[in-house]
């Protein structure tokens, strides 16, 4: 393996652990940025034979667990959003202040007129 193939590798790793960190912070978009270069950064390490390297290895198992910790994470906060009332009204309260209607109006006026564009 050449030195630069175990430089990608060392960050994969880095960056898997960078998003992994971000998923725990809950941050929204951050894990899917940092894990998907991950992946890249290890798939692209990868010696003459295909075989990824232990750092490489690591990198790819840390960014998919962040990955999908983050998916749940936005998963159960979209579901909690719309299926609790109180949750409901105070988005649809910050909806309304940014948007001028409130999230129902403005799904029914642009789900049933569509987008004329």
């Amino acid at each position: 393996m050449t030195r630069a193939d175990n430089r990608m590798s060392s960050a994969s790793l880095i960056l898997g652990i960078i998003s992994c960190i971000s998923a725990a912070l809950m941050t929204v978009y951050l894990p899917f940025i940092f894990g998907g270069l991950s992946i890249i950064c290890a798939i692209l390490s990868r010696d003459r034979s295909g075989i990824p390297d232990r750092n490489a290895k690591a990198g790819i198992t840390v960014s998919v667990i962040s990955i999908v910790i983050n998916i749940v994470v936005i998963s159960v906060s979209v579901y909690t959003v719309f299926n609790n009332p109180e949750q409901f009204a105070m988005f649809n309260s910050l909806f309304e202040k940014f948007y001028g209607m409130d999230f129902r109006t403005y799904m029914d006026t642009y789900m049933n007129e569509g987008l004329h564009i």
